[in-house]
């Protein structure tokens, strides 16, 4: 779902993205990149490497941009400018960093980069909970 909705948005560097739309998203590019390089080792040498990387390079060239679309509306949802995305030149503490701040829910209300992902008129069923007495 996230993977989907976010290759959708394919340059959209506005508005805000939700939790569930930025690691729906990474989630399943980090599978497809694993497939991808587990396919490349099989091929020591030769044409099949070769293809290989070609598909590697192809896959690359279609979800980079994707990949910081994303990242800058999930840097928007928790309030910050999409040159956050910056913090992750600094090695292994930017990466941190970005992870901690990557698993806290966004901002629950409107701010300066549109309104709640999780509010966006989507009603949404909650299971009420009978007591019985």
């Amino acid at each position: 779902m996230g993977y989907i909705k976010a290759m959708g948005k394919y340059a959209v560097f506005t508005g805000r993205a939700s939790r569930r739309e930025f690691w729906g998203f990474a989630i399943v590019n980090t599978i497809f990149w694993l497939i991808i390089s587990r396919f490349y080792r099989m091929f020591p040498t030769g044409v099949g490497r070769n293809v290989m990387l070609a598909v590697a390079l192809m896959y690359f060239a279609v979800t980079a941009v994707p990949a910081v679309a994303v990242i800058f509306r999930r840097w928007h949802d928790l309030g910050r400018t999409g040159k956050w995305i910056l913090i992750n030149l600094v090695p292994v503490a930017g990466w941190l960093a970005t992870l901690g701040f990557f698993l806290c829910r966004g901002e629950a209300y409107t701010n300066e980069y549109g309104r709640d992902p999780y509010d966006q008129g989507l009603k949404r069923k909650r299971k009420r909970r009978r007591i019985s007495a």
